[in-house]
């Protein structure tokens, strides 16, 4: 889970072992839109008014996206799982089955709302696994840079024009948008009057994998994880995990 998204994994235009086909036309998609074609929407003016300053014919920058594909500063995108539950709770067939469905469409449809700067082109809510999820895939997207493109890519840059703002390396800026994030997952049960007990707070650096060995515990309710993955260049390959 430390790899980069996977956008035809989540719009099934390939299948893994644990889908099941049968019920893979239930699945929720909410956003599916060109990568490409977004990049030129987003930093095509930024790219002209940059290459325009540029005397040397070496340092303009004929293609965003490629420039980004082939670097190594920032990813073409990124991607976040979030989860109410587990496969004991909110799994096929569970009485939470309906409920993580409810929970997790109401976390998505304010998603951008409360992330103006995470340009999100591929969503979808999985529902022909063993518990229902989303998976979010979206472009940061920072303003107003005097360097560069004045608008350009940058998971960190975008974060904090977001108001998130470090303060030492236990609260960088992405741990405060993990935070914040949760509790906007948290208000979401609090909605339906659902109480989230917190576990594995102290545990961020687990794999997905890991986490999920480690949430075989006695939950109230119905828990809460939600997954950060494809940070490597923010916060060194370590994926962001809260219960």
């Amino acid at each position: 889970m430390l790899a980069n998204g996977c956008v035809e994994h989540n719009n099934r235009n390939f299948f893994s072992d644990n889908v099941d086909k049968n019920r893979t036309p239930d699945n929720i998609t909410y956003v599916r839109r060109d990568l490409r074609e977004l990049y030129h929407e987003l930093f095509d003016e930024a790219l002209a008014e940059y290459n325009s300053r540029q005397i040397r014919s070496d340092r303009k920058i004929p293609d965003y996206y490629e420039h980004i594909r082939l670097g190594k500063k920032e990813k073409l995108f990124q991607e976040i799982i979030v989860m109410f539950g587990n496969s004991e709770n909110c799994g096929v067939a569970s009485e939470n089955w309906e409920m993580a469905k409810q929970l997790l469409d109401e976390y998505m449809r304010e998603f951008e709302n409360r992330n103006p700067n995470l340009k999100v082109f591929n969503a979808v809510m999985h529902l022909d696994e063993t518990t229902p999820h989303l998976h979010i895939n979206f472009v940061p997207v920072c303003y107003g840079q005097k360097q560069g493109l004045s608008t350009r890519v940058s998971m960190k840059r975008a974060i904090q024009q977001m108001g998130f703002s470090a303060n030492g390396k236990r609260e960088t800026e992405i741990i405060l948008w993990g935070n914040s994030e949760r509790n906007a997952l948290t208000d979401v049960l609090n909605n339906h009057h659902i109480a989230r007990k917190i576990v594995g707070v102290f545990h961020d650096h687990k794999t997905v994998e890991e986490y999920k060995r480690y949430a075989d515990i006695d939950i109230v309710n119905i828990a809460l994880h939600i997954s950060l993955k494809n940070f490597e260049q923010q916060c060194n390959g370590i994926n962001i995990h809260a219960a």
